[in-house]
């Protein structure tokens, strides 16, 4: 290893901090289809519950994650104002989803396989 290498992209943790984040992410993906499929299964808001489901399997997935959690959030919200059903639930959900977007989605996820930790070695001159 030269002097001149250095590691890119650390926004792609590994390990425990990484188990942590597919645990996280797995538990708002489940959330949010459970409360997607409810809301789909009493006929309201059909179009807006299956738009959330496709961003619930994006979020476990670990693709786009950053973008489609913030998504998520901001229609979760929508979905918990305009259905009146639990506000801490849909609130809670929320906040989490906006801290997925926060962190990432961390080495165990599509976004850390196709843009995870690089190394640049620059040849000696």
């Amino acid at each position: 290893m030269s002097a001149y290498s250095e590691e890119m992209n650390f926004s792609f943790p590994r390990g425990r901090s990484g188990l942590g984040l597919l645990i996280v992410r797995a538990t708002v993906a489940a959330v949010i289809l459970i409360i997607a499929s409810a809301h789909l299964v009493n006929g309201a808001f059909g179009a807006l519950s299956v738009l959330l489901m496709g961003l619930a399997i994006l979020i476990g997935l670990g693709l786009f994650t950053s973008l489609v959690s913030m998504l998520a959030a901001v229609l979760i919200l929508a979905l918990t104002l305009v259905s009146h059903s639990e506000p801490i639930l849909g609130t809670t959900l929320a906040a989490l989803s906006a801290a997925v977007a926060l962190m990432g989605g961390g080495a165990y996820s599509i976004d850390g396989l196709l843009h995870g930790r690089r190394r640049i070695i620059l040849p000696k001159t």
